[in-house]
């Protein structure tokens, strides 16, 4: 097991390597009572518990926005996501880091999770609309129907009127 000092003022060169040992053994860490403490420090700080980027309740993860301050993370370097959506950004993430060559990680992590989300709220506000639309274009042919049919009753009542 990796070993986080609580102490987070420590000298550069010694802060570097652990980072460096933290990275090379990520699974590790997130096993780690370091990586547990910060999980129930950021449930009682009041952050939302919600994905941060579909709003979904279910399948909850902590998810680093940036690796910057492994080990020495502070709770705006974190995020909750669902399941779904961690595998997505990470997924993404990685499809990034192989097309373009680039490896500053920090930055594309927080720019593909910022934009998972704008992508579903985007997705959830059509889907709305449409749901909107939906509702008024069957509302109108139920009116438009029973007028036609009240129509038609109408001019049959009238006709056994005339009949009679």
């Amino acid at each position: 097991m990796i070993d986080i000092k609580q102490n987070y003022i420590l000298p550069k060169e010694e802060r570097n390597s652990l980072q460096k040992k933290i990275r090379s053994n990520y699974r590790e860490y997130l096993s780690g009572e370091h990586w547990k403490e910060l999980k129930q420090r950021y449930l009682r700080s009041g952050y939302p518990r919600k994905c941060y980027c579909c709003g979904s309740r279910k399948d909850l993860a902590l998810h680093h926005v940036t690796y910057k301050r492994v080990g020495f993370e502070k709770l705006s370097d974190l995020k909750m996501v669902c399941e779904r959506c961690h595998e997505s950004i990470h997924v993404r993430v990685k499809s990034i880091i192989g097309l373009s060559g680039k490896h500053n990680i920090n930055k594309i992590l927080w720019k593909v999770t910022k934009k998972r989300r704008k992508y579903l709220k985007k997705r959830s506000k059509y889907r709305h609309r449409a749901k909107k639309m939906f509702e008024a274009d069957t509302s109108i042919l139920e009116n438009r129907c029973s007028k036609k049919m009240q129509n038609e009753m109408d001019t049959r009542y009238e006709h056994l009127r005339a009949t009679n």
